[in-house]
């Protein structure tokens, strides 16, 4: 049975509710390890498009959806680069943080977070606060255990080698105040610590010294 409409495409109502704005912000293009992230109230800075004497004479939307971006000059007011991410709202609950962090430990999770690290980064962000509106900080379980682990795997794919560290000191930590320091666990943790972050460094070491190896031949060859 026809609706009505054909070749049409209506384009969906949104409420500034609806939306959640990110705002990413470091110095330089180049810079990606330093960077400052926050949410913006979506409330305060999309402002609807009404009609005039000229469009119909109403105080009504012209178009749900259509809003003017007004930054604020406070958030605003350093030299850099700005990255503004506008999407919907999340609905964060259980279920999700779970799928989430479960799905980060998977290799098709490893790979989506390497080529998409702001993405990635920032859910995980939100599984945290999820996380810890619900437990004290030194609580564990097997949720925590997830995200732990897969926050690690994001920067070791992304070669954030003492942020790393910090974070499975962090995780090592919480394992011997809830007295697992005898569980598989905790040697997995411990395994981050003795083998992947410092084999890690050992291997950018390596490569930074065949570099400068390199160099030098380049220069005696030269002369």
């Amino acid at each position: 049975m026809a609706t009505g409409n054909y070749g049409t495409i209506r384009p969906s109502d949104v409420s500034p509710e609806d939306v959640q704005i990110v705002m990413v912000y470091t110095e330089s293009r180049d810079d990606t390890q330093n960077f400052v992230m926050t949410t913006l109230n979506a409330q305060d800075v999309l402002r609807p498009y009404f009609n005039n004497n000229e469009t119909g004479g109403s105080s009504v939307e012209i178009l749900g959806g259509l809003y003017n971006l007004n930054l604020p000059s406070d958030q605003f007011n350093e030299l850099g680069i700005y990255t503004l991410y506008l999407r919907p709202k999340q609905i964060i609950n259980i279920h999700w943080v779970s799928f989430f962090t479960n799905f980060m430990n998977t290799n098709s999770g490893i790979l989506y977070g390497n080529k998409n690290f702001e993405d990635a980064k920032l859910n995980l962000e939100l599984c945290k606060d999820f996380i810890n509106k619900r437990h004290n900080s030194n609580d564990w379980s097997n949720l925590i255990e997830d995200w732990y682990n897969a926050k690690k795997q994001l920067l070791k794919e992304v070669k954030m080698l003492d942020v790393l560290k910090k974070i499975n000191e962090e995780h090592m930590a919480i394992l011997v105040e809830n007295k697992l320091e005898h569980t598989a666990y905790y040697t997995e943790a411990k395994k981050w610590e003795l083998e992947d972050w410092f084999y890690f460094k050992l291997n950018l070491k390596r490569k930074y010294m065949f570099n400068i190896k390199k160099k030098s031949t380049y220069k005696l060859v030269k002369l």
